[in-house]
């Protein structure tokens, strides 16, 4: 039996521990603008300050936990923004955009 990868291994570990399974956590995706791309830096910022505050005690792992905090009412302000804001940028994103913003500017001119 041919080894696993190492993506295949860590998503059966992370399966594991919350109680999925790995075929689920690979069915799960972000959208392609730039909510899909925040969401995608909040859950790996997420992710990364929560392992190492898990090894951390007292004030650290408050400090972790505060960061943690930080990080996520950010993210979640910056996507509303976008989406109140800005919702092309929520959705489209390259060439998509840009034909958005031509037939846009097209319509104003006509």
């Amino acid at each position: 039996m041919a080894d696993k990868s190492i993506t295949d291994a860590v998503l059966d570990k992370i399966s594991s521990h919350i109680g999925a399974s790995s075929e689920t956590l690979q069915k799960v995706k972000f959208g392609r603008g730039t909510v899909g791309k925040l969401a995608i830096i909040g859950v790996s910022s997420l992710a990364a300050i929560s392992l190492a505050a898990v090894h951390l005690t007292g004030n650290q792992a408050l400090i972790g936990i505060g960061a943690m905090v930080v990080i996520t009412l950010s993210v979640l302000g910056l996507i509303l923004y976008v989406v109140v804001y800005r919702p092309e940028l929520a959705v489209l994103e390259g060439t998509e955009l840009v034909m958005y913003k031509q037939v846009t500017l097209g319509m104003k001119g006509s």
